[in-house]
């Protein structure tokens, strides 16, 4: 018979590993979000799959409810446990800082990683009767994807630095909004450029260098704010707590 002064059962938390349930705190608090980042480009990937165009405004309100959905999600993350005052019990968990931030941010670039994976699987009957995707799908679908993660990245940023959701919401969009447009303002100047060439002669063969720069130039661009972003999230995290 076990006496007072013997060691007492671990309780479930520590059973199934604190990493795991954050996890399933992030999940549950969440999940709505991660469905609402993943759900919309997939959308937009079955119907492009179906014979629709690329772009118009239907694509353009898809791929903008899931950047929203990925703003809400890195914001509320941190802010909401600020603004709630669970901030304090959650870092007195036996898991270091490091730790809380990837279990905050591994489920939401979980899906947003799913994204180019669904949408090209959208397509496999298409490539199954002989048609490929078309080039102006391919772009859509990295531009698109780039900038789900330059929200995410800069609304973890702000989640980190302000403590209302509301106001982290808003410094985040803020900030990629800024960034979106610097590097979509280059894309369509060399998108200008190319309007000035021959007709006859394609565009990769007038300038090999622009037009790379504007098929990869601004995923490119936008996808490395957002590692900075997502950087500074961590960086800023740690020293605060």
């Amino acid at each position: 018979m076990k006496t007072g002064s013997g060691p007492s059962e671990p309780s479930w938390p520590r059973l199934e590993g604190p990493s795991r349930a954050l996890l399933r705190k992030e999940w549950h608090s969440s999940w709505w979000l991660l469905w609402g980042i993943a759900v919309p480009p997939v959308a937009w990937g079955v119907r492009v799959a179906l014979g629709a165009r690329p772009g118009g405004h239907a694509a353009v309100a898809l791929w903008l409810a899931s950047a929203v959905c990925a703003l809400l999600a890195a914001a509320q993350a941190f802010a909401s446990e600020t603004s709630a005052g669970t901030a304090s019990f959650l870092l007195g968990l036996p898991v270091r800082a490091t730790t809380v931030w990837r279990c905050k941010v591994l489920l939401p670039l979980m899906a947003i990683g799913a994204v180019p994976l669904l949408c090209l699987a959208a397509h496999l009957p298409a490539w199954a009767l002989g048609r490929g995707v078309s080039p102006e799908t391919l772009l859509f679908l990295a531009w698109g994807t780039s900038g789900i993660l330059l929200t995410h990245g800069a609304g973890l940023l702000a989640g980190v630095l302000l403590q209302r959701t509301a106001t982290a919401v808003a410094a985040g969009a803020a900030l990629a909004t800024s960034v979106a447009y610097v590097g979509f303002a280059a894309a369509m100047a060399g998108v200008s450029r190319f309007a000035q060439t021959d007709p006859a002669t394609s565009p990769a063969r007038a300038d090999p260098i622009l037009f790379l720069a504007v098929v990869a130039g601004l995923p490119g661009t936008i996808l490395a704010c957002s590692g900075i972003c997502l950087w500074l999230s961590l960086h800023w995290f740690r020293r605060r707590h």
